[in-house]
């Protein structure tokens, strides 16, 4: 019979002290906990106008997707992490932790399995969350959009190999700098992960990770580490654009008001 893990999940994951294995790991839990309680109260409502209505509601329900499946994301990295913590958190030998995973892996597995499942689901959600805010600032500044559109369009540069002088990508760049290189490298990642791809897990420098087998050209031995730091980045950008999009909702009602005089 396979041994059972026992542990008791709240002492494995304790954090007081910063000696602990996994004590990163925590930390980046607490940052996921500020980051969706940020992204929850961001927002567009307010000053908007009558044809983005139908955009933002549809916002307020894909942020609402977004924001859930991180608590079901997080609630999968806690049991994970009590099991990992039970495995390798009094400083075994290398050849005892071997042993243990070997022991373990009929329960310990199937949780890999699900929390790298819920990665790959929130990945879903934040891209088609992004690519609608995109869709919102594109009607806010008077062009149109469609049920094609998406954020990666913001930064195709013009024919001809010039750079592109879309407003919204200098909005963009202004607010967040950083965005455009984590949209290109998420989209990237995303892509991946929509062709079907393997995974594991990785407990290095503190964190515990999934890991992403991925596809370059015929090589496929190449792996790609997902963990909470990229889920606090992810939803920070999320949050970023809905301050964009609150200035431009403002600017936008204004606009109106100031033409129906």
């Amino acid at each position: 019979m396979t041994p059972k893990l026992t542990h008791d999940p709240k002492k494995a994951l304790a954090t007081s002290d910063e000696m602990h294995p996994f004590h990163q790991h925590e930390l980046d839990r607490k940052r996921v906990v500020a980051a969706i309680d940020a992204l929850s109260r961001a927002s567009v409502f307010g000053p908007t106008p009558s044809n983005i209505k139908d955009l933002t509601l549809r916002l307020f329900y894909l942020k609402a997707d977004v924001v859930t499946m991180t608590h079901v994301l997080l609630q999968l990295d806690e049991v994970l992490a009590a099991s990992v913590g039970a495995l390798e958190g009094d400083g075994a030998s290398s050849s005892v932790r071997v042993q243990r995973w070997k022991a373990a892996a009929t329960e310990v597995f199937p949780q890999i399995d699900r929390l790298a499942v819920a990665y790959k689901a929130l990945f879903f959600f934040l891209r088609a969350f992004h690519d609608l805010a995109y869709a919102t600032l594109l009607e806010l500044s008077g062009q149109r959009s469609g049920e094609g559109t998406s954020m990666k369009d913001c930064f195709k540069p013009q024919k001809g190999g010039r750079s592109s002088n879309n407003p919204i990508r200098t909005d963009i760049e202004s607010a967040l700098p950083k965005y455009e290189a984590w949209f290109k490298s998420f989209r990237e990642l995303r892509n991946d992960l929509k062709r079907g791809r393997g995974h594991g897990s990785s407990t290095s420098d503190g964190r515990i990770n999934v890991t992403i087998v991925l596809q370059r050209g015929n090589v496929s031995e190449q792996y790609a580490l997902i963990g909470l730091d990229d889920v606090v980045l992810a939803l920070e950008m999320s949050a970023g654009l809905f301050g964009i999009m609150k200035r431009h909702a403002a600017a936008a009602c204004q606009s109106n008001q100031s033409i129906g005089r």
